[in-house]
């Protein structure tokens, strides 16, 4: 832990200061501003998803990519380390803040995840964010991610779901 944090996640080059950053930056409770109400966003103090990525074959991760964590049950989660996530985390509360659309994802209607997707990316790409109800009234960030303006649309196709709520 000693190393200092980069300033912003558009720095980030290493999973060391991913994992640095989402902890100093993220890990915790946010109160943010979404269409008039205050809403709490909550990362997990282990989140993985940000910085990131599910791969077939973990066999194939060089050891310095490899990202891990305890997933319950005596399970661990093996993914492969992405810095286009990474450089991302920064976008990931404005984005909830001023989503373009919403739409409702898998799960029981009592505890189903919502699917957010913001704003154009410099890149040219949408981000979507993954949210799940809780703890209490809160909301816990799954996933953020960059996806195709084809993927977009088909969202802003989808029926959507009231968020906040």
């Amino acid at each position: 832990m000693g190393s200092a944090v980069v300033a912003t996640s558009g720095d980030i080059s290493t999973l060391a200061e991913a994992r640095e950053y989402y902890r100093a930056k993220l890990a915790r409770s946010h109160s943010i501003q979404c269409r008039d109400v205050t809403v709490e966003i909550v990362f997990d103090h282990d989140g993985t998803h940000l910085f990131s990525v599910e791969v077939d074959d973990i066999e194939a991760i060089p050891d310095s990519e490899l990202v891990t964590r305890n997933i319950g049950g005596g399970k661990r989660e093996c993914r492969q380390f992405s810095v286009e996530r990474a450089r991302m985390m920064d976008k990931v509360l404005p984005v909830i803040s001023q989503f373009t659309c919403c739409y409702a994802g898998f799960g029981p209607p009592s505890r189903r995840n919502l699917v957010l997707h913001g704003y154009r990316l410099d890149c040219g790409r949408y981000m979507r964010v993954v949210l799940r109800p809780g703890p209490g009234r809160a909301w816990t960030c799954l996933s953020a991610f960059a996806v195709t303006e084809v993927a977009y649309i088909e969202a802003r196709r989808a029926q959507p779901a009231k968020f906040p709520r």
